[in-house]
């Protein structure tokens, strides 16, 4: 898969190929699998960064949620101020809120049905994860 944003051009949709086991739903689901994972991506990047790894899991029987954090290139409602260097500066506040978004998915799966939680992190979303119990 290659991503690239343009510099200066307007926003963009795109479809994503995805495995057979990947559903799109349009409505969240009222039950999930027993076993799930919490996917979280890093600093400046998006949850679509570790798609390869959420088909993955789907395919092996897995629940994935890939929340995209408030940092990420995608969210324009979390652009912060100052850039990467206001990211930086910002981060304790952004941890708090990557802290909060990654306990509302992990309950959002057990309330679901979920009996076992797994949970990974790419680059800050590794100290993320690190930091929930």
């Amino acid at each position: 898969y290659m991503f690239g944003l343009p510099f200066g051009g307007a926003p963009a949709t795109v479809e994503l190929p995805a495995c057979k086991q990947v559903e799109k739903a349009a409505v969240a689901p009222t039950s999930v699998t027993p076993r799930a994972v919490v996917l979280v991506h890093g600093l400046l990047c998006t949850r679509f960064d570790m798609a390869n790894m959420a088909e993955e899991l789907v395919g092996r029987g897995f629940t994935v949620l890939a929340p995209e954090m408030s940092d990420s290139v995608s969210c324009e409602e979390g652009a912060v101020p100052g850039g990467f260097v206001g990211a930086l500066l910002a981060r304790r506040e952004g941890e708090e809120q990557r802290l909060a978004v990654a306990k509302e998915a992990i309950e959002w799966l057990e309330a679901r049905g979920a009996r076992t939680v797994g949970l990974v992190g790419h680059s800050r979303g590794g100290v993320t994860v690190s930091q929930l119990e």
